[in-house]
């Protein structure tokens, strides 16, 4: 995953918060195409611990994915957020309240895997609300959606996800 971040031109900035917190916040564009549609992922953000020179650091990426439909940017409000893990959320160009709550078994994400329309690009679409979008399942690395099935998908593979129970 690192190697995906690499081919970035990073922009980091730092802020102090609060009166002894540091967080460096980074920031990448990884295309600038437009996004496919309103429930596109347009950015990806990661909260983790680095080491710089010697000492831990907490960083905050995000990663710009696309631009959303009409060339608006990605938003940055949390209306637009969902989480994915504990220490990794989503940006939609739609707001989070827009979306319906998933059904038992409902496709809740669609990963499209190197899309030509996309510029080769992976893209994912949120289609409807897992609980854990929300409220994260408990560990670092649960996810809030699990594998379905994959499928070619007119000239592209897609991958479905449906909601996590955490059972």
């Amino acid at each position: 995953m690192l190697s995906l971040y690499t081919t970035f031109c990073l922009l980091a900035t730092t802020a102090v918060i609060g009166a002894n917190a540091e967080i460096v916040y980074e920031e990448a564009d990884r295309s600038t195409s437009e996004c496919v549609s309103q429930k596109t992922v347009c950015a990806d953000i990661s909260t983790f611990n680095k080491t710089v020179n010697g000492k831990r650091q907490a960083t905050e990426r995000r990663v710009n994915n696309c631009v959303c439909p009409g060339g608006v940017q990605c938003p940055r409000s949390e209306e637009h957020m969902i989480y994915d893990t504990k220490k990794h959320r989503m940006v939609m160009c739609q707001r989070v309240a827009d979306l319906r709550k998933c059904t038992t078994g409902q496709t809740a994400e669609e990963i499209h895997m190197k899309d030509p329309m996309f510029s080769l690009f992976s893209y994912t679409n949120v289609n409807c609300l897992c609980p854990a979008h929300e409220d994260p399942l408990p560990g670092i690395f649960a996810r809030s959606v699990v594998y379905q099935k994959q499928e070619f998908h007119v000239n592209h593979l897609m991958r479905r996800y449906t909601c996590n129970t955490g059972a």
